[in-house]
């Protein structure tokens, strides 16, 4: 018997199947997920194979801090009757312009860009979602050693967050690759190949070698090795 797959590449449509890009082709990056959900970790993937996710970073994150300051009030975006709707919206696609003209291939990594990525996709060149989930306990534990935030609180919004981010994948204009992060800490070699099928690119040995290290569980996952850091 096969071992289980650790990421599952959802296609853009019903019915398509997924033809993984050219490598040189445009495309832009976006890793979505929860809070203390293991973002850090698959952004911090995606800048190990040297695509620009951000002019300021956030290190212990992998967060582009324009995206996390440009979608603020977050509860705008959502309600179109609030007073800064357009305004916030207007921020975020100024701001996807502008990347757009400095790059062809980029991303940048929000685990609430659930929240508004809907409204983005029609002006992102070929954009790819990368999603990573992760069990709602070790999410809790997290948060409440971060953060002191009460355990049930935070499973509660753990599970909010996921239904919201689920139906935006179930409307995805997009090709998205899904994986667990408890998966992928055990397998790290086989989710950083995952990852470069999906978005075209040679999974070269150095890029392997370094995941492996970064993957490794209790390292942290947010700060780049020094020579990738920049």
């Amino acid at each position: 018997m096969n071992p289980p797959a650790i990421t599952s590449i959802i296609p853009a449509g019903y019915g398509l199947e997924f033809i993984p890009p050219d490598e040189n082709a445009d495309k832009t990056i976006i890793v979505l997920g929860a809070a203390r959900g293991g973002t850090s970790m698959v952004a911090g993937l995606v800048r190990l194979l040297g695509i620009p996710m951000g002019e300021r970073i956030d290190p212990p994150t992998n967060e582009d801090l324009d995206f996390i300051e440009g979608r603020e009030p977050l509860a705008a975006i959502p309600d179109a009757k609030h007073p800064e709707h357009s305004q916030v919206l207007q921020r975020l696609l100024q701001l996807v312009n502008t990347r757009n003209q400095q790059h062809s291939v980029w991303g940048w990594k929000d685990p609430l860009g659930f929240v508004y990525i809907a409204p983005l996709l029609a002006h992102l060149r070929n954009p790819h979602l990368v999603v990573v989930f992760r069990d709602f306990y070790s999410i809790s534990a997290r948060e409440l050693t971060e953060t002191h935030t009460d355990t049930l609180e935070t499973l509660s919004r753990a599970q909010n967050n996921y239904a919201w981010l689920l139906e935006v994948l179930k409307r995805r204009e997009a090709p998205a690759l899904l994986t667990g992060y408890e998966k992928a800490i055990l397998q790290p070699e086989q989710f950083a190949n995952d990852l470069c099928e999906f978005l075209g690119m040679e999974a070269k040995p150095e890029f392997l070698q370094a995941a492996r290290e970064f993957i490794e569980p209790g390292r942290g996952h947010g700060h780049l090795p020094v020579d990738h850091a920049s």
